[in-house]
């Protein structure tokens, strides 16, 4: 069931319902990913870490990871999923000389990470290989040049300090993390992504003032589409610095925020599929759970069926 729901995932066109150009871009994302796997399982490695490596820079979730391919899964299942051994034999394919092969050891620290005994060896090496592409990025700058068509014009200082904050996030490393994010955000302050991700480390590991994370999600939704992903996080975090800090909104707007942040839920699960509530970011629960405190118990789910009725009659 979990095979079948990837490859229905990978094959639906995700920009057929929304303008969002992320949601382009996963979708182009997916593609390439499908097209490297297929590849790579030919025999053209080289190729493959090319397409694959793309694809992760351009949407890490457009790639599907397993440790160990099952022994039921067929031949035309397989260019769906990206597992271990194949990895590996990317990796030591020794004609790739190109910039695929860090990337794809920032893939396999960020799939592997956690695994107790290398997991760390595993990102040292990946964040050592970042440094060493950022040094040599910012020698040669036409690398960026979307023209050049460089792992399709996503290998950038930009994102490879975001990978590498995500990697020090793993290590528990969170003020490094930050430093790193905030690095990228040099480069091109409109990267809103990165802005998401520092301004998730402040409120959630208490390193800034409620002030200051409040106006920075603000930023964030006004640099964001209306149905960008990250937006129901966004408003959770409106409403828990509000309701720390009273002179930045009443529990009145809070509750607005409760509203908008209810919708960006139900859009987000239209486009990109239906969550159970174990799902939803630990931010909007806690938004939620603080909210409580205030006017009684408030059901996310009732909410959303609100929305959801709502939407059927209109």
């Amino acid at each position: 069931n979990d095979l079948a729901s990837t490859i229905s995932r990978a094959q639906e066109r995700i920009s057929n319902k929304t303008s969002d150009p992320q949601a382009a871009d996963f979708d182009e994302a997916k593609l390439l990913f499908a097209q490297g796997i297929a590849c790579a399982r030919s025999g053209d490695l080289e190729t493959g870490a090319v397409q694959i490596s793309s694809a992760y820079l351009l949407d890490g979730r457009s790639i599907k990871f397993v440790p160990k391919m099952a022994d039921y899964i067929g031949a035309s299942e397989m260019n769906y999923v990206l597992d271990g051994k194949l990895l590996t034999d990317m990796l030591e394919n020794e004609s790739n000389t190109s910039f695929s092969c860090d990337i794809l050891h920032i893939m396999l620290a960020s799939f592997l990470g956690s695994t107790p005994g290398h997991g760390q060896k595993l990102i040292a090496v990946a964040m050592v290989r970042i440094d060493k592409l950022v040094t040599y990025i910012q020698k040669h700058r036409e690398i960026e040049d979307p023209s050049k068509h460089i792992l399709g014009g996503c290998l950038t200082r930009k994102a490879l300090l975001y990978q590498k904050s995500s990697l020090q996030m793993a290590l528990g490393d969170f003020m490094n993390a930050m430093r790193s994010l905030t690095n990228a955000l040099k480069i091109d302050e409109f990267y809103t992504q990165a802005r998401e991700s520092r301004a998730c480390i402040w409120g959630s590991r208490h390193l800034k003032s409620d002030k200051t994370v409040h106006a920075e999600w603000k930023r964030v939704i006004n640099e964001n589409h209306v149905d960008n992903r990250g937006n129901e996080v966004a408003y959770a975090f409106l409403i828990i610095t509000i309701l720390s800090d009273s002179s930045l909104g009443t529990v009145g707007d809070a509750r607005a925020w409760y509203g908008k942040m209810v919708a960006a839920i139900v859009r987000k699960d239209e486009i990109y599929g239906r969550r159970r509530q174990d799902e939803l970011p630990s931010a909007v629960l806690s938004a939620q759970s603080k909210l409580n405190d205030y006017h009684g118990d408030v059901n996310i789910w009732d909410s959303i069926a609100g929305i959801e009725r709502i939407t059927i009659r209109e």
